[in-house]
């Protein structure tokens, strides 16, 4: 017979190691409010945070649908007490996409009273209008932004509020619609945030065509509640920056405001004759100008190879929580945590960066990140299903702490949040219309989230 002693002992070291990281947690966190639950299943050994099916009491067996006009992708999914809204890009025919609301009650059924039947369109006029989120206002109106046609290959920033009824505010812009143009060429929306006053800040790129070659740099406009632009902002509410003169297309992705507004945002660079993607973070303040005190001139410094930053959050104490993609093809997965200065916070993963391992089965194309005191979830998208990734405040991964989320069948991209303990999802089912399907995952032993 053959002498197993040494796959046991390892076997034995293994199961040591597990627990002992558990319990080093829970002695560092014993000051913290821990997740019910959390502390007896890892004493128990199950440290599963997430189930993989949608929770079957919502909806109808456990998922809700809105079947409209041809509507083509979620851009954001936002959920309250009150009801479930969901922003998308809808065409009654195809070149005649626009903006679009579903509102949904508690249950999942549509509400009636808003808009037409539960979904209220919102069109710019002419094509090419693609809503990329939305943001619910502490007044319960809903902002909607992306991009619209100006004209040709022209795209402007393009931005509406519509009342809690589904209307268009008339008091933004006079009718409820606002396009914010920084020049000729394309412009895109792609984050938004307010501020205390109630500002809003819409991030993005904007496009500009120097000695013939066309440049995409970093872009910013501030809007005053009543829909003009901020002219303490930036030049006349608008901001644009380049880190640097060979830089060819800086974009961003993300976007955190502070109360005072107070920016900082991430996305990507692609410098001159590079052929891969580098992560950019930065932080602004109030007026526009780049902050001095954040890392070099406002920027901080990434060792993290090529990639992209996809997600935001505010890990408190000033310190900031990014995650995005690694590598050219997108497969990897990284997080990194910087300090109120911009450095990274040697207490969390490596020297300031948890690098996860790649994808699966495609690249990652969307991210959601939530810094929940005593835990960070992370939400990553390959396009072909969503996985959700639980960790200690200095990174620290269990055994089980990752699962898949299974939404079946789907057309594109999904739109996640995070709202009373759940982890909520829309997605475009696929076919022609193609509905969308929203359906909510409970985190075990109810962990306390918000939006």
């Amino acid at each position: 017979m053959r002498d197993n002693s040494g796959r046991i002992i390892l076997l034995l070291a293994m199961v040591i190691l597990v627990f002992t990281a558990g319990g080093l947690w829970l002695f560092l966190n014993r000051g913290a409010d821990p997740t019910p639950g959390l502390v007896d299943r890892l004493i128990g050994g199950e440290v599963t945070l997430l189930d993989s099916s949608p929770d079957p009491a919502f909806g109808s067996g456990g998922a809700a649908r809105i079947q409209g006009p041809a509507i083509l992708a979620p851009a954001a999914l936002l959920v309250d007490d009150a009801a479930i809204h969901v922003v998308v890009t809808a065409a009654q025919v195809p070149g005649d996409e626009h903006f679009a609301v579903a509102r949904l009650d508690a249950s999942g059924r549509l509400d009636a009273g808003f808009g037409r039947q539960g979904l209220a369109e919102v069109d710019f006029g002419g094509g090419d209008q693609v809503a990329r989120g939305g943001l619910l206002q502490p007044d319960g109106k809903l902002i909607v932004f992306g991009h619209a046609s100006a004209g040709g290959t022209k795209r402007n920033m393009a931005v509406a509020r519509l009342l809690a009824n589904g209307s268009l505010d008339p008091s933004f812009d006079g009718d409820g619609l606002a396009a914010v143009r920084f020049g000729d060429g394309i412009q895109s929306a792609e984050a938004a945030g307010l501020d205390a006053a109630g500002r809003l800040t819409l991030a993005g790129y904007a496009e500009q065509a120097i000695a013939g070659e066309v440049f995409r740099e970093m872009a910013f406009a501030r809007l005053l509640p009543d829909g003009s632009l901020d002219s303490s902002f930036g030049q006349g509410g608008l901001l644009r920056d380049r880190t640097r003169l060979d830089m060819t297309d800086q974009s961003l992705a993300a976007l955190l405001v502070a109360p005072n507004g107070e920016l900082r945002a991430a996305g990507s660079s692609l410098s001159a004759g590079a052929a891969d993607r580098r992560p950019l973070l930065g932080q602004w303040l109030p007026a526009g100008a780049r902050d001095s005190s954040f890392g070099q001139r406002g920027l901080a410094e990434l060792e993290t190879g090529t990639g992209q930053l996809l997600a935001l959050a505010d890990a408190g104490e000033g310190r900031t929580l990014a995650a995005g993609t690694a590598g050219a093809d997108g497969r990897g997965v990284f997080l990194l945590r910087l300090l109120p200065g911009g450095a990274p916070d040697p207490d969390f993963g490596d020297d300031g960066v948890l690098r996860m391992g790649g994808a699966q089965d495609a690249a990652v194309s969307g991210m959601q990140l939530w810094a929940l005191g005593n835990q960070v979830l992370l939400v990553q998208d390959d396009g072909q299903a969503l996985s959700a990734t639980t960790l200690t405040p200095s990174g620290m991964r269990l055994p089980g702490m990752t699962r898949r989320l299974v939404l079946g069948p789907r057309g594109g991209a999904a739109a996640t949040t995070l709202f009373g303990g759940r982890i909520w999802t829309a997605h475009a089912a696929g076919g022609d219309p193609s509905p969308i399907v929203v359906q909510r995952f409970d985190l075990a032993g109810g962990a306390a989230g918000g939006q």
